[in-house]
């Protein structure tokens, strides 16, 4: 999995959020429906994801990838969660990215 299919997570979980909210106001069931097609594969991109990353052999990678990638943390950030300088995280998750591929 590369940075950019990670990085679709937060962004998954804010459409998760939008579409919950726009069904708790639709009364029609058609459009329930198609927002709980909708929803569904959504949630099902997102846990692909978390799945990903708790296979993560590497526990600080596993963290800075669960920080960023899920609860959409900064990478200053998680470098100072981890007292590490600023680009740290960064480069470990992108090396450990980079040999799994």
């Amino acid at each position: 999995m590369t940075e950019r299919e990670l990085s679709q997570a937060v962004h998954l979980k804010a459409e998760l959020d939008a579409l919950r909210r726009v069904a708790a106001e639709e009364p029609s069931a058609e459009v329930l429906r198609a927002i709980d097609r909708q929803a569904m594969a959504v949630e099902s991109a997102r846990l692909e994801v978390m799945a990903f990353i708790a296979t993560v052999p590497d526990s600080r990678v596993r963290a800075i990838a669960v920080m960023r990638f899920l609860e959409g943390k900064s990478w200053e950030t998680i470098a100072r969660r981890m007292h590490y300088e600023r680009t740290s995280p960064a480069k470990q998750l992108r090396r450990f990215l980079r040999a799994r591929m």
